[in-house]
């Protein structure tokens, strides 16, 4: 079973719209994995993202509260991003392709040796493993790939997935900073 975490971006107490893009990537590649899919989310008062997550089809959102996350630090962030990967084993993790999410998720997969792969604008499934497609070349050409180990770490595109409402219910679990 795949578990699926995305990393959410907020402003003013709302999840930004490229998150909600990643949220229902994560929610379809989840469906077709038979997996669960779980955000992130740092900073203060993240807690009140909760129904916003679970509107967009995550069942568990993990939030890091404190003054040590109040403001965005790569090396801070990633690791603790990092714990969470691993005390809940997930295998897929994806952020929006904005500059925060195509700065932090590289921080994170350095952690684990692997690389990130940028911009995707498709995720689909084959064969039990997630397939990304991302445009080389100025857009001339799409190059599909695909991890052979886990985790594997994509940032999606804005406005390359609309988002989608699946009204399911979030829960919540504190993370110590």
């Amino acid at each position: 079973m795949s578990k699926i975490l995305v990393f959410i971006e907020h402003v003013d107490g709302e999840i930004k719209k490229q998150s909600t893009e990643a949220i229902t990537a994560g929610k379809k590649i989840s469906d077709s994995l038979g997996g669960e899919l779980s955000t992130i989310a740092l900073g203060k008062g993240v807690g009140k993202l909760q129904p916003e997550a679970g509107k967009y089809g995550a069942t568990k959102l993990h939030v890091i509260e404190g003054d040590n996350v109040a403001n965005y630090s790569p090396d801070v962030w990633a690791e603790l991003i990092r714990k969470v990967i691993d005390d809940n084993a997930y295998t897929i993790v994806i952020a929006s392709a904005t500059s925060m999410g195509k700065d932090i998720l590289p921080h994170v997969s350095a952690k684990y040796q692997r690389v990130t792969a940028q911009d995707a604008i498709k995720l689909d499934v084959d064969g039990g493993k997630m397939i990304i497609t991302r445009p080389m070349f100025a857009g001339k050409i799409l190059a599909t790939t695909r991890y052979t180990d886990d985790p594997q770490f994509v940032t999606l595109r804005p406005n390359a997935v609309s988002a989608e409402e699946f009204g399911a219910d979030a829960s919540l679990e504190s993370v110590s900073s």
